[in-house]
């Protein structure tokens, strides 16, 4: 049942991606943390649903302010739908009722604008959450004219929608340090709980029978081997090459017998397959389609090691893994490496085993440790499932926006 039209209504104005994945598990969260807080609660998309399926299933509390379009092309008329969705995503602003305050994510310019022109209009306070920051600002490599109209977006809001904003909340010490120094005499600046979870739910998801996955070889969760899963993106295969470089180690090196289960959203995940078979492990490597969220966490709970992929030096100091809290909640041991704030959360040999990025023989390391030590891993687990508790749960990662 959807909360009461009278209550506050908070509106998370940004782009969105089908309802898969940590970033949608993060709205989802929002909405769930702001629903039980006497809010309500709406994504709005200024732009079009990625496809008519994922516009099918998306829960009531996103809002597409654009149809899907088929056999879509980023060129010149992205940029042209991009503007006239945002344009109806203020008339909506401007027309709501009892709206609390906008929450604006991400460096988009226009949405930026838009959000504040409406939201001027209505008296109403619009709060900034940065999670990272445009890949490509401090670079010389040649990039595309997309890619460049990028880079000065972020400028651009940067300079002229923040000092604006009533608060920003940012998810990590990098983004932190950066908008102190370019605003310094603003206090303003708030670290919030980059990926929330909901404990209770989760774990009443952990009963979910995955043999109703109906995909092949999904038994073999059941398997007495030792396995390792990830479940999320394939669009950085980089990562997922480094675990499997020393999964292939420790296979033909140490003589391990594993089984690696990839549940994979969406990416590349044919050049995945390749690279396993370079690295002969296609019998230990089995590969699914996307699933609902529900199967995760007992997809999870079959899992000896979770694996949390490096993601390189682009991004090392930026944006936060959004699985991290699901990961935690699982109980189970993390293999990770370290990027982000991901060492303010996990502990080496306490909570997670976590080596620095780009260091395959520290990684290769902590992963044998996992592969012979079981009383590790359930330290491990135990561990994680309290920091989960403690830095994760929705209910106490609002807080700061009320």
């Amino acid at each position: 049942m959807s909360p009461p039209k009278d209550r506050p209504l908070i509106i998370f104005l940004g782009a969105g991606k089908p309802p898969i994945g940590s970033w949608h598990q993060r709205i989802k969260m929002l909405h769930k943390g702001f629903s039980d807080a006497q809010y309500r609660f709406i994504h709005l998309v200024p732009y079009f649903a990625p496809t008519y399926a994922s516009l099918k299933i998306s829960p009531p509390y996103i809002h597409y302010c654009l149809k899907p379009v088929k056999k879509r092309k980023r060129n010149i008329f992205t940029l042209l739908k991009s503007i006239w969705g945002t344009v109806k995503a203020a008339v909506y602003i401007y027309k709501a009722k009892n709206v609390a305050f906008i929450i604006i994510p991400g460096l988009n310019f226009l949405q930026g604008f838009a959000g504040l022109m409406a939201a001027k209009l209505k008296n109403v306070r619009v709060y900034a959450e940065i999670a990272d920051e445009y890949a490509f600002l401090n670079t010389e490599q040649k990039r595309s004219a997309i890619d460049r109209l990028a880079k000065y977006n972020q400028l651009a809001y940067e300079k002229f929608i923040l000092k604006k904003v009533s608060k920003i909340f940012v998810f990590t010490s990098y983004i932190e340090n950066k908008y102190k120094k370019m605003f310094p005499h603003k206090n303003n600046i708030i670290r919030t709980t980059p990926s929330l979870i909901d404990l209770k739910t989760y774990d009443a998801l952990i009963n979910e029978n995955i043999k109703d996955i109906a995909q092949p070889n999904i038994s073999l969760l059941d398997s007495d081997k030792l396995k390792f899963v990830y479940a999320g993106a394939c669009n950085r295969t980089n990562g997922l090459f480094f675990f499997l470089d020393a999964a292939a180690k420790a296979k033909h090196q140490h003589g391990h017998d594993f089984l690696i289960f990839f549940f994979m959203a969406y990416g590349n995940v044919d050049k995945v397959v390749r690279y396993c078979e370079t690295k002969k492990l296609t019998e230990n490597v089995f590969f699914f389609e996307p699933v609902p969220f529900r199967f995760i966490p007992a997809i999870y709970s079959k899992a000896d090691i979770l694996v949390l992929p490096e993601h390189g030096n682009i991004i090392a100091n930026a944006g936060f893994p959004g699985k991290t809290s699901e990961l935690l909640a699982s109980g189970k041991a993390i293999l990770a490496t370290n990027f982000s704030d991901l060492k303010y959360y996990l502990k080496n040999t306490d909570n997670a085993m976590i080596a620095e990025v780009g260091d395959s023989e520290t990684y290769l390391k902590n992963l044998l440790k996992l592969l012979t030590d079981d009383s590790l891993r359930k330290q491990i687990g135990i561990k994680g499932r309290q920091t989960a508790l403690q830095y994760f749960n929705c209910a106490d990662g609002i807080k700061n926006y009320l």
